[in-house]
């Protein structure tokens, strides 16, 4: 578990905003004691643009939901924008386009066209997450699935690397983050079945700790750097894709 301490922050100044993220390579995380990441210079840049302080607290994902739900965060990132969180949430446009992918053993056979597709076997997945939700949602078509949470995405890589859900076993995750951790664990069985399902993160503020005004002021000038390529040029550095990019 990795936390990055920051002082007290007023959360109803005008002057300033704080916003929370996971440890979630290659968006967020923290390098050298500080909030690092595509995801976070592009929320820096926005707020140096309408001249608002912003400071980062990188958390563990429940704790960091729990603060921006409770309003003792302005904002939280990168999130999937759903009907559910809307209504706690103000969200940005989306500022990064990845997907949810399907992994398996280099020795299995399986192939994904339809949901159905995962019908009697094991998903290994991190969770609760919006991937897990995702894969629960998937599994409604899919007689005799079996999903499996784990902690994270590093647990889920080393248990189907070592045959721990069977050799048809298949973990879905971010197609970025598990791509980024199977290449840091040296793991060379595995391999990227299909993307499964495309997603877009955004920037949410509490409704509890923020004003619509300045949401709309904050995403305006998010949405400025989209159309000019700020935000494309930034996600690039990282191999990473801008929506529609």
């Amino acid at each position: 578990m990795i936390l990055l301490a920051m002082s007290a922050w007023p959360l109803h100044a005008a002057e300033s905003l704080h916003f929370v993220a996971e440890p979630f390579p290659p968006f967020n995380y923290i390098e050298n004691g500080e909030a690092a990441g595509p995801t976070v210079k592009i929320v820096r840049d926005v707020c140096a643009h309408i001249k608002i302080e912003c400071t980062f607290e990188i958390l563990p994902w429940r704790r960091a939901m729990l603060l921006a739900e409770q309003g003792k965060a302005n904002g939280i990132f990168a999130i999937i924008n759903t009907p559910e969180r809307a209504k706690v949430f103000y969200f940005s446009e989306p500022i990064v386009e990845t997907a949810y992918s399907l992994y398996a053993l280099d020795s299995s056979k399986f192939a994904y066209h339809t949901d159905s597709d995962l019908a009697g076997h094991t998903i290994g997945v991190y969770g609760p997450s919006g991937t897990s939700i995702t894969l629960e949602e998937m599994a409604k078509s899919a007689s005799g699935a079996k999903i499996t949470m784990e902690v994270d995405t590093s647990t889920a890589l080393r248990v189907l690397s070592s045959g721990g859900y069977g050799d048809e076993g298949l973990i879905l995750s971010n197609r970025d983050v598990t791509d980024l951790a199977i290449k840091a664990a040296s793991i060379k069985n595995l391999r990227k079945v299909a993307d499964a399902r495309k997603i877009f993160y955004c920037i949410a503020f509490g409704k509890k700790s923020i004003d619509a005004q300045l949401f709309k002021r904050f995403d305006d000038a998010l949405d400025k750097m989209l159309k000019d390529g700020t935000v494309k040029a930034i996600l690039e550095k990282s191999n990473l894709k801008a929506p529609g990019g």
